[in-house]
């Protein structure tokens, strides 16, 4: 069994495609390019790839990953090719990587860097600069039984404004993500709105940068 990182990009109509769909997806991309995939064993078996960190619908991404496993082993250009041949509008496969012992684990996922395209006013460098700086920013957050009172704050790492035009504004955000706690892009709009004054988002559109590891280094 040989094991590969797959580095892609979601975008298009298919950022409205859900994370099972998404698995579906890529075993059927495997299967039109003829690459193998391993398959578990036992009564239902499955075929061996994990995507690393579920994307909410509605999102791109300009670096997703996952890992597969082939019963035979290719050169990562080959796997490139032939799965960029086969794959639909809206997937493109950006590199390849063969996994050997202590590549870096989906465990070790930190955080995650978003763009998000918001149509709002109200929104200024020195209104995000002060948001940032609060020690506290308490949101209600749902959990199974109730509603919460949860302080994101040490789940915001960086903040920044990227543009700002009429109508409308960008921002870079570095969040946390992973297996420890995640806070998504829309909760964090949702304590922008509640904490600066004058500031709606009417619309917004979010696009995932890259998924960082421990170090706050991309995984690939």
């Amino acid at each position: 069994m040989f094991k590969y990182r797959l580095k892609f990009r979601k975008f298009g109509e298919t950022r409205f495609v859900s994370h099972l769909d998404l698995v579906r997806l890529f075993t059927r991309l495997h299967t039109r390019a003829g690459l193998p995939l391993s398959y578990s064993e036992g009564f239902n078996p499955h075929p061996k790839m994990a995507i690393a960190l579920p994307l909410s619908v509605g999102c791109a991404s300009e670096g997703e990953y996952i890992d597969v496993s082939y019963d035979k082993d290719f050169s990562e250009s080959f796997i490139l090719d032939e799965l960029n041949k086969k794959a639909p509008i809206g997937i493109e496969i950006i590199k390849v990587a063969r996994l050997f012992e202590g590549a870096k684990k989906f465990a070790s996922i930190t955080a995650a860097e978003y763009t998000i395209n918001i149509e709002g006013k109200g929104l200024n460098k020195e209104n995000l600069s002060y948001f940032f700086s609060r020690d506290s920013i308490e949101i209600e957050k749902k959990t199974k039984r109730s509603l919460a009172v949860k302080n994101i704050r040490e789940n915001i790492f960086h903040l920044e404004l990227l543009a700002a035009y009429p109508g409308g504004s960008m921002i870079k955000a570095v969040i946390s993500a992973g297996n420890e706690a995640t806070l998504r892009p829309d909760l964090l709009i949702s304590a922008m709105e509640m904490y600066i004054d004058g500031f709606k988002a009417q619309y917004y559109e979010i696009t995932r940068i890259a998924i960082l590891d421990d170090k706050f280094l991309p995984l690939l």
